[in-house]
């Protein structure tokens, strides 16, 4: 709870802030590709213009990105 007030806090200051907070109960939201996923959403959620690069990329993947286990 004392991260989360800390990230609330400085993301009322100018500066941009990322983050993603594991759960050691949930396997799915427990890797480091939860992670990378968490923070690409996080990205193109502040900045929309990134998604056409991330749309391209994910098109022409020969598997899903991020969604084996070497992603």
């Amino acid at each position: 709870m004392l991260l989360c007030g800390i990230t609330s806090e400085l993301a009322k200051e100018d500066s941009v802030l990322s983050y993603f907070f594991c759960q050691a109960t949930d396997a799915r939201i427990n890797s480091a590709t939860s992670v990378l996923r968490g923070l690409i959403y996080m990205f193109v959620d502040r900045q929309a213009s990134l998604l056409q690069y991330l749309q391209k990329r994910y098109d022409h993947a020969s598997r899903r990105p991020l969604e084996d286990v070497n992603a």
